[in-house]
């Protein structure tokens, strides 16, 4: 049984100036537990913005992403329609088909525990300079992506995997 969708981790594309800060996120630990070079690799596939909740800090982000590493037997890489609207999922096989209505569901608002912006994307109104590309869901540890650049990218460092499975 998976968790609503509502803890979402948002991704833009990288911002290599930004590589060298030692913590891009005040300081706060968001990616305690990734020695510099593993924080510097993923900070190279995708910049993770800064959602103001304490809940997406402390470590939680390699938490999730240790999560999704570590059963990586059990992950695949595949693809998802929202209204017409194509997104690339790092996902346990078992919660495919639970996650996707749950993440529809979710899609109809901008905002939950913190703005994720999946409604104004889906709906071609989203207007930020910094363009959403992927998302974390933190409390699922699933990771979808509109850049199937970044997907793939994520994809092969996480689970090994670079082809879309059905």
């Amino acid at each position: 049984m998976i968790e609503q969708p509502t803890y979402l981790q948002t991704m833009s594309a990288p911002q290599p100036h930004l590589a060298d800060i030692d913590d891009a996120f005040g300081g706060i630990g968001t990616f305690r537990g990734l020695d510099a070079e593993a924080r510097n690799y993923l900070l190279s596939i995708a910049r993770f913005t800064h959602m103001g909740n304490a809940v997406f800090e402390f470590g939680t982000i390699p938490k999730s992403l240790k999560a999704i590493s570590d059963g990586q037997k059990e992950y695949m890489f595949t693809e998802m329609s929202i209204r017409g609207t194509i997104f690339y999922l790092i996902i346990g096989r078992d919660m495919l088909d639970e996650y996707k209505v749950a993440l529809e569901e979710v899609s109809h608002k901008d905002y939950h525990v913190e703005y994720h912006g999946l409604h104004s994307i889906i709906s071609g109104t989203y207007t930020s300079d910094e363009p959403l590309l992927g998302w974390l869901d933190i409390k699922n540890n699933v990771m979808f992506f509109r850049d199937h650049e970044m997907a793939m990218k994520m994809s092969a460092s996480l689970i090994g995997k670079i082809h879309l499975e059905s």
